[in-house]
């Protein structure tokens, strides 16, 4: 599973350099396989950028979920 996340993140980091922005719903996905890779300081980062999205409340609320696992 390791393997696996990591390499969905390369392939997510990759697609954001390409854009040359993240949007809130790349930096979720970046900030949750971060979290999966156990790199809890960027994963909060990413996970802080999509909660801080107020015009998409679904987002913002599982981003405010996961931010809550790191804190447990």
């Amino acid at each position: 599973l390791y393997e696996q996340a990591a390499q969905s993140y390369e392939q997510a980091q990759a697609l954001i350099e390409s854009l040359g922005s993240s949007s809130p719903r790349l930096a979720y996905d970046i900030g949750r396989m971060r979290l999966l890779l156990l790199q809890y300081d960027k994963a909060e980062k990413n996970l802080w950028l999509a909660a801080e999205q107020k015009e998409n409340t679904e987002l913002r609320t599982e981003a405010l979920k996961a931010l809550k696992m790191l804190y447990e």
